[in-house]
């Protein structure tokens, strides 16, 4: 279920009735909030199925839906010879713990691919999913074939930061920007899905215009516990002194084994922060309409007063920058506790 973006979709959809679709996207946005979703929109659409939202229905098209797309492609309805090719971060074989990025081996599989004549005449796609994590000779050998497409292929990249992809990727990507959803919409989406009024509404606050994370937050109670776990964790650091603050990092740092599953939870448990500083920041502005935690409204007014905007707007910056240091592999523990440290 796609929830929001119709002008994005509307776009894609001039694009391709008009023959003017572009052989690569670049998909922009935060986090979860559907630019998976809308790239498998498309691919259904260029491969013929019927799309779940607002792709037209014309004659000849399938039921079919894109539906099971993983790494090493799929088989679709049509023919025995893969059109759909997703890519991400794999787990090693070896070690059995996720990659630090996409690697030139797996470009070089999409590209293989990619000059392999299909049994059908109809659209090879290529999905990558969180692109900027693509090696530097991944990004390079993806470049070749961004220069010399193919024809009746296409590529739909899809990042949080186009500022970490080369600018010769960029440049040779038509760019649609994604952007945070209405709370009213992912609150009319989860009351579809099954939550009553409250939930809805404090699931959909909590989401911070993630429609992905609404979803999760609903389907998994895990998600939603560990999310309150890490909020009591801040309103700790806020409140205790320097000692204290340091002891409540003891078990922050995950697994020692796999740095890189440890470091995107590091990445995830700073998003919440950030989310609770955004709050303090709105409260702060008397724009309580908008704090997400509505659970812990007392507690965000009490700190409202505590800091200045100026103070507040510091500390979701040095989150942000501790967030891309984390991605540049920097060590996690001297990260934290210089964020730490810089807590008023």
């Amino acid at each position: 279920m796609l929830i929001g973006h119709s002008a994005q979709l509307s776009f894609l959809r001039r694009s391709f009735e008009s023959g003017n679709l572009a052989h690569a996207y670049l998909f922009v946005g935060p986090e979860g909030v559907g630019k998976k979703k809308m790239a498998s929109e498309l691919a259904n659409w260029c491969l013929g199925r019927i799309a779940s939202v607002g792709f037209p229905v014309k004659p000849g098209m399938t039921t079919g839906s894109v539906g099971r797309i993983e790494e090493g492609g799929l088989v679709d309805d049509l023919s025995h010879d893969w059109q759909i090719k997703f890519v991400e971060r794999v787990y090693d074989e070896k070690t059995g713990k996720l990659r630090k990025d996409i690697s030139i081996k797996q470009i070089h599989e999409v590209r293989e691919s990619l000059n392999h004549h299909s049994l059908v005449s109809s659209y090879k796609i290529v999905i990558i999913d969180s692109a900027e994590q693509m090696s530097i000779s991944a990004a390079n050998a993806l470049l070749k074939t961004l220069e010399e497409p193919s024809p009746k292929t296409l590529i739909v990249l899809l990042t949080t930061d186009e500022k970490a992809l080369p600018d010769t990727i960029v440049s040779r990507c038509q760019v649609v920007r994604f952007y945070q959803v209405p709370t009213k919409k992912i609150y009319n989406a989860l009351l579809a899905n099954g939550a009553n009024r409250d939930m809805a509404l404090e699931i959909a606050r909590l989401a911070f215009g993630s429609p992905g994370r609404a979803l999760d937050l609903l389907a998994d109670s895990e998600k939603l516990k560990f999310f309150q776990n890490e909020r009591v964790r801040f309103w700790q650091l806020l409140s205790d002194g320097l000692a204290e603050r340091l002891a409540c990092l003891a078990n922050l740092f995950g697994s020692k084994d796999d740095h890189i599953e440890a470091r995107d939870k590091l990445i995830e448990i700073l998003k919440i922060w950030q989310t609770l500083w955004r709050d303090i920041l709105y409260s702060r502005q008397g724009a309580g309409e908008l704090v997400a935690n509505i659970a812990k409204e007392d507690e965000i007014k009490k700190q409202a007063k505590r800091y200045s905007g100026t103070q507040i707007a510091e500390m979701i910056k040095k989150i942000e920058d501790s967030i891309a240091l984390l991605r540049q592999n920097v060590n996690p523990k001297l990260i934290i506790e210089n964020l730490i440290l810089s807590f008023y």
